[in-house]
């Protein structure tokens, strides 16, 4: 019986002292789902995980200026690749996690959004802000395609703030990431068609500090496990292709 429990607390504290602590930057429409992969992770893995959100852009500056993130999951593809080319040590990992789509989003039941937003009858409009959010890129993107372009805007500095706007009232209207209405089939939205804007690719890259650190490849291992990759589909986004 002592044998065992030493040879079990042997191996705890081997665990333990194994065990790396990741800091993951993420683009806020994929907070939520980045918040539960990562419990997972740290089932699985015991390494412990912390996830900060903001828009892909605030995030990409920040981890130029030194913040300590491991890993950086955009919302977009370009800021990741930006950040491989300066550092080409982290290319190999760059990684399509998921493909975005945004939605028209009318919290109060409008009869058909598309209609009612070309109408004009619905103002301010919301969408995050295309300087810094892809979903806001996307969005305006959206917008010239359809010829809408003097309609009134209240722009978020991302996506989850301009999801705010809406919920909250401020804006009765709205472009959002699919992934955020998902579990709301009672409200009224409008699915963009591919067509309408460039894809969303959302990719993930291990940064400069990353690569010190052994959690780091493990987390974008089984980002790419078939289990997670289901689980990302199942919450609003279409299967990335690599």
């Amino acid at each position: 019986m002592l044998r065992t429990f030493i040879c079990c607390w042997a191996l705890f504290i081997s665990a333990a002292a194994s065990a790396e602590s990741l800091h993951i930057a993420v683009a806020s429409n994929f907070a939520d789902s980045a918040r539960e992969i990562g419990e997972r992770f740290r089932t699985t893995s015991g390494h412990e995980i912390n996830v900060s959100s903001a828009s892909s852009g605030k995030l990409y500056a920040q981890i130029r200026h030194g913040a300590p993130f491991d890993i950086f999951l955009s919302a977009d593809a370009d800021k990741p690749e930006l950040l491989a080319q300066e550092y080409p040590e982290t290319q190999f990992s760059l990684y399509t996690y998921a493909l975005g789509r945004v939605v028209l989003w009318c919290p109060e039941r409008c009869e058909a959004p598309l209609t009612d937003l070309q109408s004009g009858r619905l103002n301010p409009l919301a969408i995050a802000n295309p300087r810094v959010a892809p979903y806001g890129k996307a969005s305006m993107e959206v917008l010239n395609q359809l010829n809408v372009t003097s309609v009134t805007q209240v722009q978020g500095e991302n996506i989850s703030q301009t999801y705010r706007f809406i919920a909250s009232g401020s804006a009765p209207i709205g472009f959002i990431a699919r992934a955020q209405v998902r579990k709301m089939n009672n409200q009224t939205h409008w699915l963009a068609p591919r067509e309408l804007h460039a894809p969303i690719r959302q990719r993930g890259v291990i940064t400069p500090k990353g690569l010190k650190n052994p959690a780091a490849l493990q987390f974008m291992n089984f980002l790419k496990s078939d289990d997670i990759q289901k689980f990302i589909h199942k919450q609003g986004y279409d299967a990335a292709d690599e």
